[in-house]
């Protein structure tokens, strides 16, 4: 475990840079919210299927412990859908078709749920899921209004994180020939999330620039 967490250290500390420089404003969070639809909506079934992948290949425990988790994500686009309405967002971000990065982030659950490393799946939700821990209370604190879909995970994505980080552990102590494929999956995880945030920057962005051009026309 020691091996991966030094494996991922640099993309944490880019990942951490990127956050940094974000004005977490109404412009933003409304393509968050949106746009997060399209990255949590199937977040229930991607962790069912890898854990369904992981038992075929021999793998029950892990298999069965993200079954079971994965009934802990389901309606969780529900929850921004609802944050989008609270500010007043265009319910059309709400749907396809989805920015690069969202579609880059959904592409890479499938291919490694269908890829030769379905397990890669604990590494993608350790490393997302301890986002919201780390990075949920400062979102939370610069936003204009309450956020549903941040403080349901803030108050509960640090025991699914503990939870994560037991069953890597595991893996990889039965496994430390997974540590390359792991390690390559949480890197993918906050490198495609990361993809995510640019799309809601950049599209918040370019809203804005485009309203202040009709407003001097």
């Amino acid at each position: 475990m020691e091996r991966y967490e030094a494996r991922l250290e640099a993309v944490r500390a880019a990942f951490a840079r990127k956050v940094a420089t974000l004005a977490p404003d109404r412009g933003f969070l409304v393509r968050f919210s949106g746009y997060g639809v399209g990255m949590t909506e199937p977040v229930e079934r991607w962790i069912r299927r890898a854990g369904e992948r992981c038992i075929a290949l021999g793998l029950p425990d892990l298999g069965a412990a993200l079954i079971a988790h994965a009934r802990h994500e389901a309606g969780h686009d529900r929850m921004m859908v609802a944050d989008l309405q609270i500010l007043g967002g265009d319910p059309s971000l709400a749907a396809p078709p989805w920015p690069s990065g969202v579609a880059a982030y959904r592409r890479m659950h499938e291919a490694i749920i269908d890829g030769p490393a379905p397990w890669g799946q604990i590494a993608v939700e350790y490393e997302i899921e301890a986002l919201s821990a780390a990075y949920g209370p400062r979102l939370l604190a610069q936003a204009p209004v309450p956020l549903s879909f941040v403080a349901e995970h803030v108050a509960i994505d640090e025991a699914h994180t503990e939870f994560n980080r037991k069953h890597l552990t595991a893996l990889l102590k039965d496994h430390p020939g997974f540590l390359d494929s792991l390690a390559d999956c949480g890197i993918r995880a906050l490198e495609t999330y990361g993809l995510f945030l640019d799309d809601c920057v950049g599209r918040a962005s370019r809203h804005r620039v485009a309203g202040a051009a009709v407003t001097a026309g």
